[in-house]
């Protein structure tokens, strides 16, 4: 039987950010093809989540045993926020550019996750880039 969207919004709201991959997958819910829907709420959280949070669900939702549908299924949805593949990417490069940068300080891990900062980094990656070009 496949998971409705009744119940994977059910799950998405009674789980905390941090556990919600873990719920999904202890649950089987990766190991079934998704319908778009499903996958639509599930893109729409990953837009509110932290990028280590949101970067674990992406990853979780490639486990299962159906990752080869919903992965670039999920991959291709759009959100208010933007298209996944973008939100990803940028998740990807914010995780990457704080391990590089200082991979031993802990201190200034919720600093770091905040969406006003990932934001503020964000624009400032864009106006070096815009400076190399």
């Amino acid at each position: 039987m496949s998971i409705t969207l009744e119940q994977i919004t059910k799950i998405i709201n009674s789980s905390t950010d941090s556990e919600l991959a873990q719920t999904l997958e202890d649950q089987g819910v990766f190991d079934q093809k998704l319908s778009t829907p499903c996958l639509q709420a599930i893109a729409d959280k990953l837009t509110t989540m932290t990028p280590q949070n949101a970067m674990t669900l992406f990853r979780a939702t490639g486990s299962g045993e159906e990752a080869i549908y919903n992965l670039p299924e999920l991959h291709g949805l759009q959100t208010s926020a933007g298209s996944v593949k973008d939100i990803v990417v940028m998740f990807e490069l914010l995780l990457y550019t704080s391990r590089v940068r200082n991979p031993r300080s802990r201190q200034n891990e919720d600093r770091r996750f905040s969406k006003v900062y990932q934001v503020q980094r964000l624009m400032k990656w864009i106006k070096k880039m815009k400076k190399m070009n």
